[in-house]
């Protein structure tokens, strides 16, 4: 079974350094969201690293 959407970016953003206490994850869902729409599936986690860095830094707060 697949993970929802929330749970596989909340994962993913985890993995790529997102903190609660730094980061507005609000943000940074929508932004991932996006930036998957481009891919071929819904695969946050094949983001690129570089794609993760901006966005952290974006959604810092």
């Amino acid at each position: 079974m697949y993970p929802d959407r929330l749970d596989a970016i909340a994962a993913a953003a985890h993995a790529a350094g997102a903190v609660p206490k730094f980061h507005n994850l609000g943000a940074v869902h929508a932004d991932v969201h996006h930036a998957t729409l481009t891919l071929r599936q819904y695969r946050p986690t094949q983001l690129p690293a570089t794609s993760w860095k901006s966005i952290l830094a974006d959604n810092r707060h």
